[in-house]
């Protein structure tokens, strides 16, 4: 169904536009995916994208190895983020889970730093600008680089800010 799906979504819109870059679904590798379909995905997309909460660069690095080592293609985490819990508006915040927002931007930082310093890594999204609170996200809340009223977590904005700056020299081979 799958290989239909996005073969058929291609072609469609190749037929149009024949020039235009197509990056397919995020594939969810929080839950289990097996190589086949990561396999199928690279024959209709010239990138991965992926969404991948990780908590260490660790983590993240063998999500990073199993795509180059499945696919040889370029790679884009177009969702992940580091959460710090806020009771009781963010008793329970989605991804990894932060003591501090300190401690969220030394793990952003060194992941950010790591990944873009490979070869087959094009890019980064941070997924939430903003938290949600229990009251939106009554499961789980999405922590942000804001909070609700548009404050910053400071931590976290300085460190992308610094990133920002430095990550066309990170990606120097």
């Amino acid at each position: 169904i799958l290989d239909k799906s996005w073969g058929t979504q291609v072609k469609i819109l190749q037929a149009r536009d024949p020039n235009h870059m197509i990056w397919g679904d995020t594939l969810n590798m929080n839950s289990p995916i097996t190589d086949d379909i990561i396999r199928m995905y690279a024959k209709h997309f010239p990138v991965i994208v992926y969404q991948y909460y990780g908590a260490t660069w660790e983590d993240h690095e063998r999500v990073m190895d199993r795509f180059r080592r499945l696919t040889n293609k370029p790679i884009f985490s177009a969702d992940s983020s580091w959460s710090v819990p806020q009771p009781p508006e963010m008793p329970d915040p989605l991804g990894p889970q932060c003591a501090n927002y300190e401690v969220a931007a030394d793990r952003m930082e060194e992941v950010y730093n790591k990944s873009f310093a490979r070869p087959d890594f094009i890019g980064w999204g941070w997924c939430g600008w903003m938290d949600q609170w229990e009251s939106a996200e009554p499961v789980k809340q999405h922590g942000g680089l804001q909070d609700a009223f548009g404050n910053w977590h400071q931590p976290l904005a300085d460190r992308m800010a610094k990133f920002g700056k430095e990550m066309y020299s990170i990606a120097q081979p």
